[in-house]
């Protein structure tokens, strides 16, 4: 998922960009410049 679709998962573009700044957001940036965010399904329920 890259950060303009992070508006899909009730996060705007800006907020997901400064999460990422942060760290707080497991991306990686593309040398084109496109930042796309790694995404971890997990079962209803459980926490990890």
């Amino acid at each position: 998922m890259n950060l303009t679709q992070a508006k899909s998962k009730g996060i705007s573009y800006q907020t997901a960009w400064r999460m990422w700044k942060r760290g707080e957001l497991k991306a990686t940036q593309l040398p084109t410049g496109t930042v796309i965010v790694n995404v971890q399904k997990t079962k209803v329920g459980t926490l990890k």
